[in-house]
């Protein structure tokens, strides 16, 4: 069994970036300086950008996981003959005479 690393590196982000933006907050220096709605306002932006940065993961492990361009990419190589797949709706959106189901 091989370990496929990027699938693996962005299921512990998704994992680790949420609890590492909960435990981010102001630290008291700062918060005592710029008080009130400031402080509000950073962390705010800072669960903002955890949520911006897990939604990043999420895209880029769905646009990885698209299986009609992967089997597209497979098809297009000279060294493949015919490529089988299991449903009739994929075969049909795949344009390669070498996709069949």
């Amino acid at each position: 069994m091989q370990i496929d690393w990027p699938v693996l590196a962005r299921q512990i982000a998704l994992i680790i970036v949420p609890l590492v933006v909960v435990k981010l907050k102001i630290p008291d220096t700062i918060a005592a300086v710029i008080s009130g709605p400031l402080v509000d306002l950073a962390a705010t932006g800072i669960v903002v950008v955890g949520t911006a940065l897990v939604g990043w993961v999420i895209f880029l492990g769905q646009r990885r996981e698209q299986p009609a361009q992967q089997i597209a990419a497979v098809a297009a190589l000279p060294s493949v003959e015919k490529v089988t797949v299991t449903s009739d709706r994929l075969a049909a959106s795949i344009p390669s005479s070498k996709v069949v189901s």
